[in-house]
């Protein structure tokens, strides 16, 4: 005798959502035959927030590359800064205002680099997370 239960394809469903201009998810499936109203409404909820999840991960990634991008571009200017600042500085003493300027743009070099470093880990968490 056989005991599994045989489950006898009802109502078939498809469901997609546009993500940016170049994705597109769909899912398809079916609900048992016999399923009610209700038990289709929480399946479908269930597959619509998944598919909700997944475009939230997937619209975060732009956002969080153009700060990255942004991050990257002012720890290159202010990389550039402290050298001009130091190729002025060669051969004269320095008053107290350039000294605190010259050591303000050491430590937002400082900061820049370690948010950079975060923000690559940051965007390589949210790609594995959207795929």
């Amino acid at each position: 005798m056989n005991n599994e239960k045989t489950v006898k394809p009802g109502y078939m469903f498809q469901t997609s959502m546009q993500i940016g201009g170049e994705i597109a998810l769909t899912v398809s499936g079916n609900f048992a035959a016999g399923s009610t109203t209700d038990e289709m409404v929480i399946e479908m909820d269930k597959v619509l927030a998944a598919l909700e999840k997944q475009n939230v991960r997937r619209m975060k990634l732009p956002a969080v590359r153009r700060t990255l991008q942004d991050q990257r571009d002012a720890l290159v200017t202010n990389k550039s800064q402290l050298e001009k600042m130091r190729a002025d500085e060669a051969g004269r003493k320095l008053s107290t205002a350039e000294k605190v300027a010259i050591e303000s743009c050491m430590t937002r070099i400082e900061t820049l680099g370690d948010m950079v470093a975060k923000g690559a880990a940051i965007i390589v968490d949210l790609e594995k997370e959207a795929a």
